[in-house]
């Protein structure tokens, strides 16, 4: 990459930091999540992910005590919407429910202990699932 040219958005600067982080066996997951928690919030709340906190609260406020499933390919969105649900909650009582994650990286012990969990469980609950869980799993 050219010195002080963006590539999808990302700087030299970042990229090289990004570089020396995965070359000292730092996990890439980690990062991502650091960096999502110290983002503004206008990089969180992007017009898809406020229509899904939107949807989210009107199911909370329509059905409580109901379970929300999320499913989406990416589980980078997934993140971002686990963390717009989490700084929603910080300024809005009606988000104070649990939001738990199943996907493909998880063990399948694990994958299975959270969607019991999810499914036994009563209250309003949010349970983010990628297709990388496959299928059957609800």
């Amino acid at each position: 990459m050219p010195q002080g040219t963006s590539m999808d958005g990302i700087t030299e600067a970042q990229y090289i930091e990004f570089r020396a982080f995965c070359d000292a066996g730092g996990n890439v997951a980690d990062l991502w999540k650091g960096n999502l928690r110290h983002a503004n919030s206008q990089d969180v709340f992007s017009p898809r992910v406020t229509t899904i906190v939107e949807t989210v609260r009107g199911i909370a406020t329509n059905y409580p005590g109901e379970g929300i499933v999320i499913m989406s390919a990416s589980l980078l969105l997934l993140d971002v919407v686990a963390e717009a649900l989490a700084r929603t909650a910080s300024t809005n009582a009606l988000f104070n429910f649990s939001v738990n994650e199943a996907n493909g990286t998880q063990g399948v012990q694990d994958r299975t202990r959270i969607i019991r969990n999810f499914n036994d469980s009563t209250g309003t609950r949010v349970l983010l699932v990628t297709a990388g869980v496959g299928g059957g799993v609800l």
